[in-house]
């Protein structure tokens, strides 16, 4: 399973007297490409409540994390990239520890000084 690394940005967000859970972190993998690539940004935030189809930063038991967009059905939790070259995963909801939202996205800077040729 692709995991995500937290990165040393996370210092942004958690700011002494914030009330925020909200935290930054840098993606790794390409299961969500186009959309989500290697390196970009992501911003979570673990008081937002997943909808069917939202990106979110999932925890497996025993699995660890994956940025995926999670899908619910009865007693399960169905995890799809964007990537068509990854398989959708379906785990029983008892073993999805924590779905936090992705609320927002910020692209790689090589990625936007290619879009705008700077």
């Amino acid at each position: 399973m692709e995991q995500v690394e937290q990165t040393t940005q996370q210092a942004l967000l958690t700011m002494p007297n914030s009330k925020s859970n909200k935290f930054i972190l840098e993606v790794k993998g390409d299961s969500m490409a186009p959309t989500i690539r290697e390196s970009d940004i992501i911003i979570v935030d673990p008081d937002a409540e997943p909808l069917p189809g939202d990106v979110c930063l999932i925890r497996i038991e025993g699995l660890g994390y994956t940025l995926k967009r999670v899908h619910f059905d009865m007693d399960e939790v169905i995890l799809t990239s964007d990537n068509p070259v990854y398989k959708k995963k379906i785990f029983p909801a008892a073993e999805v520890i924590q779905i936090y939202p992705v609320i927002m996205h910020i692209k790689k800077h090589e990625q936007i000084r290619k879009k705008y040729m700077i």
